[in-house]
């Protein structure tokens, strides 16, 4: 039978297309013509001339050279011009958030491309398309907001073919992904290391087999197995690879069919393909799942950490959703990222100084009577640690009303803990709307090491409805090193 989604042969029995990678079990199709009106009125059978079976028998030998040189012969030819094709990103289009459809989602988007792999750098999301249009598709914040969305082709250097990634990561450098060596002409699976700016194929190393996921730590890759069916024999492993991609540790994972893994600056965000669960991981000594959730997606395809939040591709409805920041906290017992992915280095070996971190968070929802921090930027300068932020306070939060006893305030603290395991704490007053804090000077930074900063929004004020409320947040935390 062939494969539903790319018509590849496949046999009776197969549940996977080794071709495009998809589930047949899952694949659904997307686009349906209806039929005509009124049906097809049935035509009697005829006789084929004589002429016509030579002429079509003429016609079929032609199109198969003709084939046979267009996708064999061309491509080397190509390979010898000394110019080569000039391959255009397609047109940018802007992408509206929609209401996620399902929970734990607050904000969906309608992807142009159906998603296979995510990363970002900070200021971007990548994400491998998994069929045609071939490449990738980059996602950037728009000033009006939503995203602004661009096709971009992925050009192997061999024969300046069009290819597909089936994972990124973003290791403070370049984009690495892991593909077929088939487009190479190399045997098994490659890590491919990418241009940033064009996301072209700079070079590529081995790779263990079976993987369907990757993600940088800022000293290491993590990659997971992702087997072709649920219970084929082959190992599930959790990789752990230095920057030369060699592999330095391995354990157990979670689950058979990793196709999304994340960093978000404290754990492993990673995705099972088959049952549709994300797995946390913490890596602190032995890798150990700390939550499991099942998610109602049709096709989990990608996991990204982007501004403060983990996003989630599904390959099933070509969706990208973030899951509600409350619910993320809930399952780690964290605060946001301690790195994002904008400053994670590229240094693990003799972990380089971090002079300079920030987070912003383009997706707060600013309602009034709620606190988000929007931005945060913290630098280690003249000896010191030096901060500035945005944060959003709701002017309801500010209403005075009778309350009893309550004591009405709106405040947030400024932590830096320091190498030695001490902390200095600076409390300020907040402010309606966006309160704006530049340049202040937080702590001493005398001694070489790791200085984390986190913000913790405290308010509590009088409902309209009469009620006492206590609000708290864990802002944005980001981390130092000199």
């Amino acid at each position: 039978m062939p494969c539903p989604s790319c018509n590849a042969p496949l046999g009776e029995s197969a549940v996977e297309c080794p071709s495009c990678g998809v589930i047949v079990a899952k694949w659904k199709e997307r686009r349906r013509v209806p039929p005509p009106a009124g049906g097809t009125p049935a035509r009697q059978p005829a006789r084929t001339p004589a002429f016509l079976i030579v002429g079509l028998g003429i016609g079929g030998a032609v199109l198969l050279i003709t084939a046979f040189w267009y996708f064999s012969i061309r491509p080397r030819v190509l390979a010898l011009q000394d110019t080569p094709r000039e391959v255009r990103p397609g047109k940018p289009r802007t992408l509206k958030p929609i209401d996620a459809p399902r929970r734990p989602f607050d904000i969906a988007y309608h992807l142009p491309s159906s998603p296979l792999g995510a990363a970002s750098n900070g200021s971007e999301i990548v994400i491998g398309n998994r069929g045609d249009p071939w490449g990738a598709t980059r996602l950037r914040p728009a000033a009006e907001g939503g995203f602004t969305s661009q096709i971009v082709p992925i050009i192997e250097p061999r024969y300046r073919q069009k290819m597909n990634v089936v994972a990124f990561a973003w290791n403070g450098r370049n984009y690495v992904g892991i593909a077929t060596g088939a487009w190479f002409g190399d045997s098994g699976d490659v890590f491919t290391i990418h241009d940033p700016a064009t996301l072209a194929v700079l070079s590529r190393k081995a790779a263990p087999p079976l993987l369907g996921c990757l993600a940088w730590d800022g000293e290491s890759y993590w990659a997971a197995t992702r087997r072709h069916t649920q219970d084929s024999p082959e190992p599930s492993l959790l990789y752990r690879l230095d920057a030369d991609f060699k592999v330095i540790a391995t354990s157990e994972a979670p689950a058979s069919g990793c196709q999304g893994l994340a960093w978000d600056g404290q754990f492993l965000w990673y995705g099972d393909v088959f049952t549709d669960t994300i797995h946390v991981i913490s890596v602190s000594g032995t890798p150990r799942v700390v939550h499991k959730e099942e998610l109602r997606l049709s096709y989990l395809s990608g996991i990204v950490a982007f501004q403060g939040g983990i996003w989630v591709a599904d390959y099933g409805d070509d969706l990208l959703e973030r899951i509600e920041p409350a619910v993320r906290l809930a399952w780690t017992g964290s605060p946001a990222p301690a790195i994002t992915a904008s400053i994670i280095p590229f240094a693990p070996r003799d972990r380089a100084p971090i002079p300079f971190a920030r987070h912003q968070d383009a997706f707060a929802d600013r309602k009034p009577d709620d606190a988000e921090t929007l931005e945060l930027a913290v630098e280690l300068r003249d000896g010191a640690v030096f901060g500035s932020w945005k944060i959003w306070f709701g002017p309801e939060v500010f209403t005075r009303r009778e309350s009893g006893t309550l004591p009405q305030f709106v405040r947030y603290k400024v932590t830096v803990d320091l190498p030695d395991g001490t902390d200095v704490e600076r409390e300020f007053d907040g402010t309606p709307g966006e309160h704006a804090m530049s340049a202040v000077r937080l702590a001493d930074a005398g001694a070489a090491g790791e200085y984390r900063v986190h913000i913790f929004l405290h308010a509590q004020y009088v409902t309209a409805e009469g009620q006492g409320h206590i609000l708290n947040r864990s802002g944005s935390t980001l981390t130092l090193r000199q």
